[in-house]
């Protein structure tokens, strides 16, 4: 969550840097970031143990513009400090052989580094806030569950070399041939060994196993949850929407809610080990019909869902339950939950 903290004409601009780092005792300023991305007097700190990044700049348009303090969640902050840097200080550390402003200026490689440095240092700060989400995820306890985040981001990575070697597969057999003979037309093209030029032709067969050994994984290792009772949905669809919401919840089969639910809520009903009697809905303000289930689709306690706001849509329940989106869940005290 972003909002403004101080502005002009209430405070001027050397109070407002002086209120930024008075916040929190730790604050620091992120200089390299500030140096690579930043307009003439923006400036940009971080608190680390409160994965807060606050952040002073020109608000407002024409001759009415103004400096304004704004506080912002560390993970908000980091994706779009990444997307300013993606086209400059990013794009020269993917490549940084073929970059030319290295060889033109030595020791711009040794600031990139350092405005990476920061740029890293916000989103572990923003993880680590949340580290026990992940580490329930991960079934570990605490620094491990951001490690494993990080592990998935790099399966995600390796995913999609293997997709682009696919890729390549196909465009080298349609130019050169398969077999033995493509192997060596290839070779000769790109001036590789044939060692290289066979590997390079069959990644694309390797990637369609990968893809079906990997279907057949999940089919026999991810549960499937099901509505209680029929919801004016297909069974797919329903299946669907109630997989998504459970996510990775643990689901105690055979429970039952010691109440009566109303008869909109009763098919959507599940009992998790974390929330005790829940109900699967679809969160207020997220929900798009055309959206992917696994990003509007929760769980959420029964007794938080019937003090809320809720409605049936589109056969499911929409209800305005608290929601982090940086962490995907429900966010619910211990008196909401019933066991």
């Amino acid at each position: 969550m972003s909002f403004t903290l101080f502005r002009e004409p209430d405070y001027p601009y050397e109070e407002l840097v002086e209120l930024a780092t008075g916040q929190y005792r730790d604050t620091e300023e992120l200089s390299n970031i500030t140096a690579a991305i930043a307009e003439p007097g923006e400036l940009l700190w971080l608190s680390e143990p409160a994965a807060t990044v606050f952040h002073l700049r020109r608000r407002g348009r024409g001759k009415r513009t103004f400096w304004a303090l704004d506080q912002e969640d560390a993970l908000e902050a980091e994706a779009w400090i990444r997307k300013k840097l993606s086209e400059t200080v990013l794009e020269r550390l993917n490549r940084p052989g073929r970059c030319k402003i290295y060889a033109l200026a030595p020791g711009i490689e040794e600031a990139d580094l350092d405005v990476l440095e920061e740029l890293d240092r916000i989103w572990l700060s923003g993880m680590r806030d949340t580290a026990e989400h992940w580490s329930q995820l991960a079934g570990v306890d605490g620094s491990a569950g951001v490690d494993f985040l990080i592990r998935d981001r790099m399966v995600a990575v390796k995913a999609e070399l293997a997709r682009l070697k696919a890729l390549r597969s196909r465009h080298l057999e349609e130019s050169y041939g398969c077999g033995e003979e493509g192997v060596a037309r290839t070779a000769a093209a790109l001036g590789c060994d044939l060692r290289e030029a066979r590997e390079a032709l069959e990644a694309g067969e390797k990637y369609r196993k990968w893809i079906l050994d990997g279907a057949t994984h999940a089919r026999e290792t991810i549960p499937v949850h099901r509505p209680a009772a029929p919801t004016g949905l297909t069974d797919e669809r329903a299946a669907m929407l109630m997989t998504a919401a459970c996510d990775s919840e643990s689901v105690v089969p055979g429970r039952a809610h010691p109440r009566p639910l109303p008869p909109e809520l009763a098919p959507w009903y599940i009992y998790t080990e974390g929330l005790g009697h829940s109900i699967a809905v679809a969160v207020e303000g997220i929900y798009k019909p055309e959206g992917e289930p696994w990003d509007y689709m929760a769980v959420a306690p029964v007794s938080m869902v019937l003090r809320v706001e809720w409605t049936k849509q589109d056969q499911i329940i929409v209800a305005r339950v608290p929601y982090r989106t940086d962490i995907g869940c429900v966010i619910f005290e211990d008196d909401d939950c019933e066991f």
